[in-house]
Formats: structure tokens, C-alpha cells, sequence
């Protein structure tokens, strides 16, 4: 077993190892809406929403949307915000729109409601 210095220096390698060893990998930059559109648009998105329910979704360029979450099925418009991008579905939030922003990591997209509240995380799917 190794032993910690007790000088400040070796405190503070130790917090890093920590901190580097331990922490989350948090992804990047929202991406800009014309970026969302011209990665997500026409494509089939996969992946699992915050809860860990199976989650698919398809933008199509015209503004309709289709969303399959677990079993159930949906469609809706969507349309690019300000931040990213909002959508309204037929059912779910009983049609009220909700706007999202987008990050992006090496392996995923990381989409948050805009109060910072994770939504799911998906992948292009190929088509």
C-alpha cells in the first residue's frame, strides 16, 4: 500500500488522480440547431431516455417526427429553437411542445430539457 505525502503537493495529486480516475464524462458544447439538423434530420436516432426506458426517434425534413419510447408510439412536429431544437407529440405532455438542447460526446448525443434535466441519450442508427 502506498502513503500519501502530507504536504500540500501531494494532497493535491491525489485529489486529481481522484478527480480524473472517478469522474463522469460530461459531453461537450450544445451543439447549434443547424447542427442538430444536418446530423439528426432523415436519420433514425436509438438510444435509452433518462429513465432507461429504449427510446427511437426520426426528424423528418418536412416537420413531422416519429417517436417510439419502450412499446408505446407517437408522432408529432418538431421544429429548431433558438438553443436546439422543441417538440410537440400527439400524446405524450398531451401535445404541449418541450425544447431541448443537444451535446455531444465521442460515442452519443446527450439531449437536456432546457432547465439542464437529462432527456436520453441516443445514436445514429444506420439506415
Amino acid at each position: 500500500m502506498y502513503r500519501l505525502r502530507s504536504s500540500k503537493v501531494g494532497r493535491g495529486a491525489a485529489l486529481l488522480a481522484l478527480l480524473t480516475t472517478c469522474a463522469p464524462t460530461f459531453a461537450g458544447e450544445p451543439l447549434a440547431p443547424q447542427q442538430i439538423a444536418t446530423q439528426w434530420m432523415g436519420r433514425t436516432l436509438i438510444g435509452t431516455t433518462a429513465a432507461g426506458v429504449a427510446v427511437a426517434l426520426r426528424l423528418h425534413p418536412d416537420g413531422t417526427a416519429q417517436l417510439e419510447v419502450g412499446d408505446k408510439q407517437d408522432t408529432g412536429r418538431w421544429r429548431l429553437s433558438d438553443t436546439g431544437y422543441c417538440a410537440a407529440w400527439t400524446h405524450i405532455r398531451r401535445g404541449q411542445e418541450a425544447c431541448f438542447i443537444v451535446k455531444q460526446d465521442a460515442e452519443a448525443y446527450h439531449v437536456y430539457s432546457l432547465d439542464g434535466q437529462p432527456s436520453a441519450v441516443v445514436r445514429t442508427k444506420a439506415d
